[in-house]
């Protein structure tokens, strides 16, 4: 992490809202390959706050569209297609940004959120 996250423009509960769906989805996705690993960049780029999660796997091409929709899941039973849905919610609430990029030949998919930092409030 190269940042402090003391002008973030959400509340930490909703940090660990979206985190904990990102972070949820990866932990199920690795859990399908041999070599476990999960790669989690926190940094800062201009006015924006960055928060990268990589994992091994890819999202077929035929379900990228439908991911963020409500009640769309991949894991069965298991899941209730509400975690992407809520995530992308909060990050719009925040006035941020949620993207994808799942790459088939690296064979490994990177979720990308960037939030606005708040200017800090004079004697803060």
């Amino acid at each position: 992490m190269n940042t402090s996250l003391a002008e973030l423009s959400i509340s930490a509960d909703k940090l660990v809202s979206i985190l904990g769906n990102l972070l949820d989805n990866a932990i199920y996705e690795t859990s399908f390959y041999k070599d476990k690993w999960i790669k989690i960049r926190i940094d800062q780029e201009d006015n924006w706050f960055v928060f990268e999660i990589t994992n091994p796997g890819t999202i077929a091409p035929e379900i990228r569209e439908r991911i963020f929709e409500p009640g769309f899941t991949t894991k069965g039973q298991e899941g209730t297609g509400m975690g992407l849905f809520i995530v992308k919610n909060l990050v719009r609430e925040g006035g941020g940004t949620i993207s994808f990029d799942s790459r088939d030949d690296d064979i490994m998919t990177v979720f990308t959120v960037r939030l606005p930092k708040t200017p800090m409030e004079p004697g803060n």
